[in-house]
């Protein structure tokens, strides 16, 4: 991954502030939904949210075919709208 596009990610979604959750549920360095973690993980602990956000981000950049527009629409609004025209992505996207 780019390191410039990794620190925007980080930047856009928390500020660098490790502890931050989103009214969504989003919580950490990179706002990682609950999911995306095992039980025995915390979310708020900085490399484990990096790891589970990095490998969010890159997962949406392969589907994405390496479109960074594309891949960060899908890392802020889920897989399923890399592809599809901006005016069809979530208003919050």
């Amino acid at each position: 991954l780019d390191p410039n596009l990794v620190a925007v990610v980080m930047q856009v979604e928390s500020c660098g502030h490790p502890k931050v959750r989103s009214a969504a549920g989003a919580q950490g360095l990179f706002q990682v939904m609950p999911f995306h973690f095992s039980r025995d993980e915390d979310p708020l602990n900085p490399e484990t949210n990096a790891a589970r956000g990095l490998a969010y981000l890159a997962a949406s950049l392969r589907i994405a075919q390496d479109d960074p527009s594309n891949a960060l629409a899908g890392y802020n609004g889920g897989h399923g709208i890399i592809g599809k025209e901006p005016r069809e992505w979530p208003p919050e996207t």
